[in-house]
């Protein structure tokens, strides 16, 4: 009689776009979700409440096992990992030349990022839309290597190969980081100075990471040519399509596209729909189209982190994709010319008031990051 009554309790207390009321473990210890974290889907809940352990008297309180049988458990904040990220390679351009490990550092940065964006792909694309920039050249590069992360993965790259791909993007711009953070709130013109360094820090960059111990010859050549166009317009080189490897041409859609989605001081970040809709406009012309739609699929209409203005009038921020690119899962902020909610409220948008009628600007949004992040926080074990 009294496991019934759990378990009624239990049903109870989890809902469906509500945020869960204490942490929930399954039998063996393992922890399913934590307090604060919002139940998207029925089918989520459904797995929740099978595996939970319902037998403990109460279900706000479910005892926990020992100590020793439950593993540990580190809140992710993928805003937060995707600063600390940018941090870290930020230092890494800096020192590059005193750091005697060098190579082990950038590979192991590069790694993490993969991780990360396998683990919570919604999550790390948010992060990209909306953790603030603080050093644009490292911040960027760390954008560069999630999208390459995640279309990695679509791709089937080897591990090591992938590896090597995410590594050439961090340190492409090495040669001009300065330049890259200072030319992030230049509205003029570029100098000619200026255009001289941009036109050699492929080739510069190259021969910084060889001085700094790195010998992968596919990761020089990554770095070397991921500048170069298939219309021969690009740099240093001048080289045409046959002649672009592969997976520079991939670095190359990436960059691009990271470039459109992040703000300048001097004006605002495009639209994900307008950036995306640029970049699939030149497929088959001066991009391949094969990693355009895999880019274009892999991000969606919606991608996370980006904003919408629902049918009914809501402000909304898109927390995860879905089969179906135009029914994502998303959190009402507020109503259009309203203040902000107490909490973002999820909305089921396959149904007819809740619908995506359109995309808007981060600026309508009217909230801070800080007040978004804990719709992508998770718990994960190490």
């Amino acid at each position: 009689m009294e496991q019934a009554s759990s378990t009624k309790l239990l049903e109870s207390a989890v809902k469906v776009g509500e945020a869960l009321p204490f942490n929930m473990y399954a039998q063996n210890g393992m922890l399913l979700l934590g307090r604060g974290h919002y139940v998207l889907t029925d089918a989520q809940r459904a797995r929740l409440l099978l595996h939970a352990a319902a037998q403990t008297g109460t279900a706000a309180a479910p005892a926990p096992p020992p100590a020793q049988a439950r593993p540990e458990a580190r809140e992710i904040n993928p805003f937060e990992e995707l600063l600390h990220a940018a941090k870290r390679l930020d230092y890494l351009q800096q020192q590059a030349l005193q750091i005697p490990d060098f190579t082990a550092r950038v590979r192991k940065l590069a790694a993490e990022l993969a991780d990360l964006a396998a683990f919570m792909p919604d999550a790390m694309i948010a992060a990209l839309l909306l953790a603030p920039v603080i050093r644009y050249s490292a911040t960027h590069s760390v954008h560069v290597a999630i999208l390459l992360a995640l279309l990695s993965r679509r791709l089937a790259l080897p591990e090591a190969e992938a590896n090597t791909l995410l590594c050439a993007a961090l340190t492409m711009n090495i040669a001009i980081a300065p330049l890259m953070d200072s030319l992030h709130s230049q509205e003029a013109r570029l100098r000619p100075e200026q255009r001289e360094q941009i036109a050699i820090h492929p080739v510069l960059g190259s021969a910084i990471l060889r001085a700094a111990g790195v010998t992968d010859e596919h990761w020089h050549t990554l770095v070397q040519s991921h500048h170069e166009q298939w219309d021969g317009s690009g740099y240093p080189l001048g080289l045409v399509r046959p002649d672009i490897p592969a997976q520079a041409h991939l670095i190359h859609l990436a960059d691009l596209t990271a470039a459109k989605l992040t703000p300048r001081s001097y004006r605002q970040a495009l639209l994900s729909q307008q950036a995306l809709a640029q970049i699939f406009r030149d497929r088959e012309i001066l991009l391949d189209p094969q990693y355009t739609a895999l880019l274009v699929k892999e991000m969606g209409i919606y991608p996370p982190g980006s904003f919408v203005r629902l049918v009914n009038g809501e402000i909304a921020v898109v927390v995860a994709r879905r089969d179906k690119a135009n029914e994502p899962y998303v959190a009402a902020l507020r109503k259009e010319d309203q203040a902000p909610y107490a909490a973002p409220l999820l909305r089921e948008t396959r149904l007819a008031q809740f619908a995506v009628s359109t995309s808007v600007s981060a600026s309508c949004a009217g909230v801070r990051t800080a007040y978004l992040a804990t719709l992508w926080r998770c718990r994960r074990e190490e």
